[in-house]
């Protein structure tokens, strides 16, 4: 499929673009049934309360994808060429090019800053709302790897598998792995239904956000040994990519919270947060 799927003369949309929007909305309507109709999310939310928190989460994930992606996979030739952070314009090039690069894990920082400020500006409970958000967020997830595939970019390492697929970007006419639909299952819907079974079990509250960096982690760790590494990066220490070295810290850093949220339960903590969505 091309990579472009509305055009208006120099204007153009892009299938990642409509797929991020399609997932920003879809786990958005889902986390809002939450807010509004759970009766054990500790708090409650207004429509009003739930469309501003739409607007944090929404910036706060775009912001934070893109500083992510300049900061941690192209830093110099964005130091050498900052307005090109925030145009979809190439001067040089004298072209439209958009504005292409989104990390996850820069998203997630940016998330969980919105969140926080949001949290001290409406007085509700951070760690429950961490909880519920991160129960939505694999749905946004799925449609972004989803806007990976149809636009050709993240693609997979070569293979020799019957269903390897050869993508125009990788420049060459190598068969390889379809990573991003791995990853749509994996960090989409395989994580989507644990959180889901684990929602349902009598826990601390912030357990959930705990188990969705863990579970994320270990899954983008995994199937990150399917994806050819960012070519201007290449691996780490000969085996390692930098999404895999991103993923061992999500996991570690999982471990910790798990272990002091356990020790704090009985000062800080509740231990009946069952959602129903």
């Amino acid at each position: 499929m091309h990579s472009v799927a509305i055009s208006f003369g120099f204007f153009s949309i892009s299938w990642y673009a409509l797929c991020f929007v399609f997932g920003a909305v879809g786990a958005f309507l889902f986390l809002r049934n939450i807010l509004l109709h759970s009766n054990n999310v500790h708090q409650k939310f207004s429509q009003e309360e739930c469309w501003d928190l739409f607007l944090f989460l929404f910036v706060g994930a775009i912001v934070g994808a893109r500083l992510g992606y300049v900061i941690f996979y192209n830093a110099s030739f964005f130091l050498s060429h900052p307005i090109q952070i925030v145009s979809p314009f190439d001067v040089q090039a004298g072209a439209w090019v958009g504005i292409s690069g989104m990390s996850y894990h820069g998203g997630v920082i940016g998330v969980l800053l919105a969140v926080w400020i949001f949290s001290r500006r409406y007085q509700k409970s951070l760690l429950p709302l961490l909880d519920v958000i991160a129960l939505s967020a694999p749905l946004a997830i799925f449609f972004g790897r989803i806007g990976n595939f149809i636009t050709g970019e993240l693609f997979g390492r070569v293979t020799t598998v019957p269903w390897g697929m050869v993508f125009a970007r990788s420049g060459d006419d190598a068969l390889r792995h379809p990573s991003q639909l791995y990853e749509a299952f994996g960090e989409g819907i395989l994580l989507f239904v644990a959180l889901l079974w684990f929602s349902k079990q009598q826990r601390t509250r912030g357990m959930l956000v705990v188990w969705y960096v863990g579970l994320y982690g270990a899954i983008r760790f995994f199937l990150e040994f399917f994806r050819e590494p960012d070519s201007h990066i290449g691996f780490f220490f000969k085996v390692l990519t930098l999404g895999q070295i991103f993923s061992i810290s999500m996991v570690l850093f999982s471990i910790i919270c798990g272990v002091w949220f356990s020790h704090r339960k009985s000062d800080i903590l509740s231990t009946d947060a069952t959602y129903s969505s």
